[in-house]
């Protein structure tokens, strides 16, 4: 099926439509303080890091700091070719026990990898030189 330009897979799509929930659940609804907080810092940061630059200042240090903040807040526990894998959607369909650690491991992540980028993103402006 074609949407806009785009091929979308309506097959893959259902297949995995069970772990796809529970994971924007466990990495967005519910961390959606700790994602706001992250990318709040992230923003302020290089905002700091765009006046520095524009007065002349060595950034270089601070932009890898912050590029490293980005890449923490955007990253997911579970790649597409896990999100399909059948064993996997079969947790999500009637094993919770299975469903239960997956969803405790993708939230442990969400948490370890905001709080960091946070921790990253508000020392970046103290890299400035």
């Amino acid at each position: 099926m074609k949407l806009g330009g785009v091929a979308f897979d309506d097959k893959l799509s259902s297949s995995r439509r069970n772990v796809v929930n529970a994971l924007f659940d466990q990495v967005i609804t519910f961390r959606h303080a700790e994602l706001k907080g992250a990318w709040g810092a992230i923003h302020a940061g290089e905002t700091q890091v765009a006046k520095a630059k524009a007065a002349g200042r060595n950034i270089t240090a601070a932009a890898e700091t912050l590029a490293e903040a980005r890449r923490l807040a955007s990253a997911v526990p579970i790649d597409g070719k896990r999100a399909s894998d059948k064993d996997t959607n079969a947790a999500f369909k009637g094993k919770a026990d299975v469903k239960s650690r997956l969803e405790a491991e993708w939230d442990s992540f969400a948490k370890a990898n905001y709080a960091r980028a946070r921790e990253l993103a508000e020392s970046a402006p103290g890299r400035i030189k």
